[in-house]
């Protein structure tokens, strides 16, 4: 609130030099920014004035909301950082959790297929001992073909195995995934993990601002009608003081009156 000629506490107390109550006032959440008719901000007429306290106070506020401006900025952007790097960490780790499962069923078929080849070749020597003389010539016959069978599975086994790794190497290539940028990846998400708990103080300083610049705006519309009753006072008082003066001034001339005229009284007789 500001009067015609564009003067508020701020820029008064400024003016005649009032740092107790500039400091008040920009507590309170005072625009700096308004002018009066001369095109002045309170901080313009405090240097002018040569109002030293003043100065430094208006000064040191417009230093803390450029800061509070610039945390603000980092904020969002910390916000949209976490927001990018939290993906990128979600995809890494669904194809990394894709590549484990690849593994697992590599291992998993390894194994069968090594208890599946122990129980064949435990069930053959327990089975060929009652008849091995007379199997002996027909066994000398089968054995090439069953060894080729053993060799054949064995390289089908490893070239699936081969096919395997090769698709999980893939996958792990698609997303760029390496030890590197896994590492990476890790400081990325707690850097954005630190950034999001300064925003969130930075959210929080913000709120407590604006609850500040309401109760300010409050208190200076208080200020600005008691600036406004103090100067209907003022002006009563100045006309009470010539209303009494003009009263003094006609019981003068009444008595100066009164003393010519008993003067000639006395003269005459």
């Amino acid at each position: 609130m500001q009067a015609n000629d564009g003067d508020n506490a701020l820029i008064y107390a400024a003016h005649y030099g009032h740092p107790a109550v500039v400091r008040q006032l920009l507590r309170a959440g005072a625009d700096m920014t308004l002018r009066t008719a001369e095109g002045k901000t309170a901080l313009q007429w405090a240097k002018e004035k040569g109002q030293t306290e003043c100065v430094r106070a208006l000064e040191e506020r417009a230093a803390a909301k450029a800061a509070a401006e610039k945390a603000a900025k980092e904020a969002a952007w910390a916000a949209g950082a976490t927001g990018r790097a939290a993906q990128r960490a979600a995809e890494e780790k669904e194809a990394a959790r894709h590549a484990d499962e690849l593994l697992a069923e590599v291992e998993a078929e390894k194994r069968a297929k090594g208890k599946k080849g122990k129980k064949k070749k435990k069930g053959g020597g327990a089975g060929a001992r009652p008849s091995q003389e007379a199997e002996a010539p027909s066994e000398g016959a089968d054995a090439p073909s069953e060894a080729d069978a053993a060799e054949a599975a064995k390289k089908a086994e490893e070239e699936r195995i081969i096919r395997l790794l090769e698709q999980c190497h893939a996958e792990r290539m698609r997303f760029g995934i390496t030890a590197e940028s896994q590492a990476a990846a890790s400081a990325e998400v707690a850097k954005a993990v630190r950034l999001d708990a300064k925003a969130d103080e930075a959210e929080e300083e913000a709120e407590a601002d604006k609850e500040a610049e309401a109760a300010a705006e409050e208190a200076l519309a208080a200020a600005e009608e008691a600036l406004a009753a103090a100067e209907g006072a003022l002006d009563e008082a100045r006309a009470a003081r010539d209303a009494r003066r003009a009263a003094a001034a006609a019981s003068m001339a009444r008595a100066v009156a009164a003393r010519v005229a008993a003067d000639a009284a006395q003269e005459r007789s």
